[in-house]
């Protein structure tokens, strides 16, 4: 299972190129997605990826396994991480370089 915000139109162009490389993979959406970004008269993304499709995500007391809000929290977190990163020049990520620059 690979949980992803936008799984449904992932799948609907996977599908539409007849692409088989994630045949064997469920493509939930987190359950967030799957009650308040679509209504319940998005049948594809209702139908395909909606997590309460998936019975292995599911407890026998029907509680959900897996936290899929989770990949919205770090997608929130690479967010805001990713702006103080864009700029940033190679010698202050690369491992190879000194952590002091030499004078």
């Amino acid at each position: 299972y690979i949980f992803y915000d936008n799984n449904c139109n992932l799948l609907r162009t996977l599908k539409a190129r007849n692409d088989h490389y994630f045949d064997k993979v469920g493509l939930p959406v987190d359950v967030f997605h799957a009650l308040h970004k679509h209504n319940a008269e998005h049948k594809y993304c209702q139908t395909h990826c909606n997590p309460a499709c998936f019975p292995d995500l599911i407890s026998t007391e029907g509680e959900w396994l897996f936290n899929s809000s989770v990949a919205e929290q770090v997608n929130r977190w690479f967010g805001g991480f990713q702006r103080l990163v864009r700029e940033m020049a190679p010698a202050r990520f690369s491992s190879d370089a000194p952590l002091v620059a030499s004078s």
